[in-house]
């Protein structure tokens, strides 16, 4: 393994005095102390939950492949920089042919199988819907890893976006509709410069959901901003009135046109907000929600850091005792997952901000003539290496907190690392 590109990130900070470390602890503690005993058991109970999901099952292979690199949007904070184009409703330059990504498809369903792991695959682009092949290409995923494998995220602003979409839900166990707002948020969002996307993808969603059975399937699913954050809860509200059962908010990253956009990047603070007024508009209208795994196991591991944080710790002991009480029972060990990233070139790379992304952990390992075994065992090697220098490596020089890339990356890797010194 080419260690170059942690070397720097590998050596072991000094560790924090007792004051420093009591003023990290109180600074936490200042999320969870304000909250009433309503939201701290959906709190609890939704995070204790998560936890399960993700503890339980074979190891899983999730695959991000970004089918095409052009999209009708040109989104303020698309992550791969995607190309906008304008008047067009299909795409025939795509750089991967449709027999390359079917091969591509068999490659990793044969690499999953070798290693014992089911496959998550989650195609985007681009807009995916662009693609005059995309049936196809869904229809042969189920075939290689079952409809529960397969998932395709779209914003539903292209005028054959229905019809296609029924025609794809019955290969599908998620279809990931883009609204990241009110309208007018929206369309900004969007950077359009004609038609409506939000009234366009907010009438897919709705005549899909028309169908329960469909209904399942469809997600839902928003771009934390700064801007946004306090709309979020009414869209979701909104949403259910039109039979929306699933809806989730992903985390905003610098990456791709992001990089531009700092000042749109949540704070901790919103994102906490956030999660509790979700979990109780989930509780009043029965709609399952997430908030972006890192941000829920950020959260999650804090709690667990005070709940046992003796005598440093003053969460309060009710909130303590429901954390413990939630957790009770939770399988040991955690599922040995692999998350990989495929961009439209069809090269393979170690997340799925490959394109313009975290400087460690989406760094590209693709190399003439490598196998995809050997690259997926570098991208295992390399993700693992950058988890243990973001939480145990040196302070300032860790790239993830230089370069300020999240919200996650920027607050709980220092506070994780002065957590474990304590």
């Amino acid at each position: 393994m080419d260690t170059q590109h942690v070397s720097n990130i590998s050596a072991p900070a000094p560790a924090l005095d007792a004051a420093e470390l009591d003023a990290t602890y109180k600074s936490i503690e200042g999320f969870f102390s304000p909250l009433s005993e309503s939201q701290a058991a959906l709190l609890c109970t939704h995070l204790a939950q998560r936890r399960r999901e993700e503890a339980i099952g074979r190891p899983v292979l999730h695959v991000v492949f970004d089918l095409l690199p052009q999209c009708n949007l040109a989104c303020r904070g698309c992550g791969i920089n995607a190309i906008a184009i304008v008047g067009k409703t299909t795409v025939s330059d795509a750089p991967l042919s449709t027999q390359k990504i079917l091969a591509i498809l068999d490659a990793i369903a044969g690499e999953a199988q070798r290693r014992t792991m089911d496959v998550k695959l989650d195609l985007g682009g681009g807009e995916p819907l662009l693609r005059p092949d995309i049936e196809r290409i869904v229809r042969h995923a189920a075939e290689l890893f079952g409809p529960q494998g397969v998932g395709i995220d779209t914003n539903a602003a292209l005028p054959q976006a229905a019809s296609v979409l029924k025609a794809l839900l019955p290969h599908l166990s998620y279809l990931g509709v883009s609204l990241n707002g009110p309208r007018s948020y929206h369309n900004w969002w969007a950077g359009a410069s004609e038609g409506d996307p939000f009234e366009s993808a907010y009438a897919v969603v709705r005549e899909l959901c028309e169908s329960d059975e469909d209904a399942r399937i469809v997600e839902v699913t928003s771009v934390a901003t700064s801007m946004n954050c306090d709309d979020l809860p009414v869209l979701m509200e909104r949403l259910a009135g039109v039979g929306v059962q699933r809806y989730s908010v992903h985390r905003a990253v610098r990456a791709g046109r992001m990089r531009a956009h700092g000042e749109l990047l949540p704070s901790l603070e919103q994102y906490f907000k956030l999660l509790v007024e979700l979990l109780e508009v989930s509780e009043r209208t029965s709609q399952r929600v997430h908030v972006h795994h890192s941000i829920e196991r950020m959260f999650a591991a804090l709690l667990t850091i005070l709940a046992d944080g003796g005598r440093r710790s003053k969460t309060p002991a009710a909130l303590a005792r429901m954390w413990r009480a939630a957790c009770a029972g939770m399988p040991s060990g955690a599922q040995r997952s692999v998350t990989v990233g495929i961009t439209p070139e069809g090269v393979l790379a170690g997340g799925a901000w490959q394109t313009d992304g975290c400087p460690v952990l989406s760094e590209p390992v693709f190399r003439q003539g490598a196998s995809f075994a050997s690259q997926l065992d570098e991208i295992i090697l390399r993700n693992a290496a950058a988890a243990h220098a973001a939480c145990d490596g040196s302070e300032a020089r860790c790239p993830l907190i230089e370069r300020r890339h999240c919200t996650c990356c920027e607050v709980l890797c220092p506070v994780m690392r002065s957590m474990k010194r304590g």
